[in-house]
């Protein structure tokens, strides 16, 4: 087996959170990444109707963006109409416990520094203020509480069967800090974006965002003395017996810190003062990450099949100054623009451009990364990519037809042209179900 050896560049990463760094700059002026947790049901007809619609138009217009302001993230619970929902499971029940929770939807912000319970007209507003209310979080002198400044990145890295996770936290010196040191519990969790779900409470199809799938690092006690820093280490193996199986290209991780030794601050008189719960001092994605950090993913371009007789050879330029961990190509027969039917995607591991000698692979900035995808030579199909850089910064193609790239139907196409945007949103919405590639 060839081992393969990430080349010194990457050292960047270890020495951009180095103690001694200034606190980041966080979008809206904010001290930290706010976190809601929303607690919902696609069968709870006041969820359906303005808990989620709301907080999909604010992450519409300011959270799915590259900065991130804030994130959020929704635990499924069966409540309400049919208790029909496809996405309830223990570990989200137990979150609920953990904030006694009562009824959906409820939402919890920062771990309970504002609590919001039902669902109206108004709730955008509701939850767009409580974003603010938490951004605005801060030390004050003499308050009861002390909010910790936090500085947190999080790196995900995809090897085929799941999630490996890595989560780095600086906690910088502040003379305002009487604690002297950080007690904290770092949860990060994986949710899933862009998934077709029916709603009984609707009755019809609707899609729903950063819906909780299980954890890579649960309930882990970080502590930190002032201008120390951390890295802790987690991973997600994707389960193959839920209803609705996860589509990878659609997961990311949403690391989040709390501090043990606030359970009490409140935007009075609206926090949760009942459960105890743990108050959130950070909160951070790979995507903000990479805008915190000013990374960019591989480039991918120039991609081309060929058939050897035997299978599909799919070849994609890959560059990064990075250099590279793997890369992956995702393939599916069964994409149809306007077909309601559902997309199984599966997927292969790339070779990465590199020189081998003997057991020991050197990975290059760039170069040609292969693979290989067994299907017959008649079959018409649609692939995208997946790659890591050497720091574990992703990036994922456009979609594209196999009769573009020199497949079956409509011959070569030099100009590599990916699928109509259209089309496009439309795999990403419906790939709903994967069907894990065979060892």
């Amino acid at each position: 087996m060839r081992v393969y050896r990430l080349l010194p560049s990457i050292v960047v990463f270890a020495m951009v959170i180095a103690p001694g760094i200034a606190v980041a700059q966080y979008p809206n002026g904010y001290t930290h990444r706010p976190v809601m947790e929303l607690f919902t049901s696609t069968s709870c007809p006041p969820c359906m109707d303005n808990a989620d619609p709301a907080i999909d138009e604010l992450y519409a217009e300011e959270g799915d963006t590259d900065e991130q302001p804030w994130v959020f993230l929704a635990f499924h619970l069966a409540s309400g109409g049919d208790r029909d929902d496809k996405f309830v499971t223990d570990e989200a029940v137990e979150r609920s416990n953990h904030y006694q929770v009562q009824g959906t939807p409820t939402a919890e912000f920062d771990g309970g520094y504002i609590s919001i319970v039902g669902a109206d007209s108004g709730t955008k507003g509701d939850y767009d203020q409580a974003f603010d209310d938490c951004g605005a979080r801060d030390d004050e002198f003499l308050s009861l509480s002390d909010f910790k400044q936090v500085i947190m990145y999080v790196h995900q890295d995809f090897d085929g069967t799941g999630f490996a996770v890595n989560v780095s936290i600086e906690y910088p010196f502040d003379p305002d800090d009487r604690s002297l040191g950080l007690d904290g519990t770092l949860q990060v969790f994986m949710v899933e974006d862009d998934i077709w779900a029916f709603s009984s409470a609707l009755d019809e199809t609707v899609m729903i965002h950063n819906v909780f799938r299980g954890y890579a690092i649960k309930d882990m006690q970080v502590q930190l003395n002032p201008d120390e820093s951390g890295t802790f280490l987690g991973r997600w193996d994707i389960p193959a017996d839920v209803e609705v199986p996860v589509d990878p290209m659609n997961v990311q991780a949403i690391a989040v810190l709390y501090d043990n030794d606030d359970t009490t601050s409140q935007r009075y008189p609206d926090g949760n003062n009942h459960a105890g719960s743990e108050r959130a001092v950070q909160a951070a994605t790979p995507r903000s990450t990479m805008y915190d950090l000013e990374e960019e993913g591989p480039s991918i371009t120039n991609p081309t099949l060929s058939w050897n007789g035997k299978a599909w050879e799919v070849e994609a330029r890959m560059d990064d100054d990075d250099h590279f961990k793997s890369a992956w190509v995702f393939y599916t027969t069964n994409l149809t623009e306007n077909s309601t039917e559902v997309v199984s995607w599966q997927w292969e591991e790339m070779i990465l451009p590199g020189e081998c000698v003997g057991p020991v692979c050197d990975i290059y900035e760039s170069g040609i990364a292969k693979g290989e995808i067994p299907l017959a030579k008649d079959d018409a199909f649609f692939i995208r990519f997946l790659a890591y850089d050497g720091n574990g910064t992703q990036s994922i193609s456009d979609v594209y037809f196999s009769g573009d790239l020199g497949g079956r139907a409509g011959g070569g196409n030099s100009d590599s042209t990916p699928l109509d945007p259209t089309i496009t949103m439309f795999a990403l919405a419906v790939a709903v179900l994967l069907v894990r590639r065979r060892r």
